[in-house]
């Protein structure tokens, strides 16, 4: 959904976070017809604890007192925003140096590389004074989950290509990991780019065409999970006999093992409102 911000109901943000670059938002307003330009906002101070792999969203989830990013008039105008992003694990390419008659040769790959779609909690943010029902509202935003959880798996599905392209070798340390890394950024922007196309399409669609609209993308998105459920990925995956044993037990995501390699500094992070 688009429109102006002066007239907007319900705004959509996405903010992708390449490695090691301020993150960029773009702002999608909804209810009139022009659309607003892309805006840099400062990230948000994620909290790994409250970080839920893919899942069905509650009304719990949304744990923000308010609406990160945006102005008190703004968050009026809300129901809710989901803040999301495709995790990566490993966050960083690893490099390796072997002895050889010439010197030290490096090298620097992304081992076994995984992806999947995180939900901040501490972030998202539920308004008091939004007018749609919950179940809608819900839909909406699992909806925003979900096309972040598609994407993680179609890269899970790459995955040896991508071990193959994020690789580097040479003599000079700094310039072999530099290149690994380019590759690695580049890849995550593509998913990027991906995802905040299909984000806008869907806005606009449900603008346009209103609940009905709306429970055929649900329908959409959840027949293409399943159709991929073999490319899943991360904590929900590893822990689904708990899930299943305790319908209300909640997927959290362990922080990364290195304090040097946060997972956020690597992955796109995305942020979506509803009214």
């Amino acid at each position: 959904m688009l429109a102006t911000e002066s007239l907007g109901a319900v705004i959509s943000v996405l903010c992708m976070r390449p490695v090691r670059a301020v993150p960029l938002c773009f702002a999608l307003l909804a209810c009139a017809a022009s659309p607003v330009l892309p805006r840099q906002r400062q990230k948000s101070n994620y909290d790994r604890v409250e970080f839920i792999a893919y899942r069905a969203l509650t009304r719990d989830d949304f744990r923000a007192t308010t609406a990160v990013g945006f102005t008190i008039g703004e968050e009026h105008q809300l129901a809710a925003t989901t803040c999301a992003r495709i995790v990566a694990r490993p966050a960083e390419v690893s490099t390796l140096g072997v002895r050889s008659t010439g010197g030290l040769i490096y090298t620097a790959t992304l081992q076994n590389p995984l992806f999947f779609a995180g939900f901040d909690r501490n972030c998202s943010f539920w308004s008091a004074h939004g007018a749609k029902a919950e179940e809608e509202v819900l839909e909406h935003e699992q909806v925003h989950f979900a096309i972040v959880e598609i994407e993680a798996r179609r890269l899970n599905s790459q995955a040896a290509d991508i071990e193959r392209r994020v690789h580097a070798s040479g003599m000079d340390l700094a310039a072999v990991r530099q290149r690994a890394q380019a590759e690695a950024t580049l890849i995550m922007k593509t998913a990027s780019d991906a995802t905040m196309a299909r984000h806008r399409r869907f806005d606009e669609a449900t603008f346009h065409g209103g609940r009905a609209v709306q429970q055929q993308w649900s329908r959409t998105v959840l027949a293409e999970l399943e159709t991929m459920r073999h490319h899943a990925r991360g904590p929900q995956v590893s822990m689904a006999a708990k899930a299943s044993a305790t319908p209300d037990a909640e997927v959290v995501v362990a922080p990364p093992a290195s304090p040097t390699a946060p997972a956020s500094s690597s992955v796109p992070s995305l942020s979506f409102p509803s009214e």
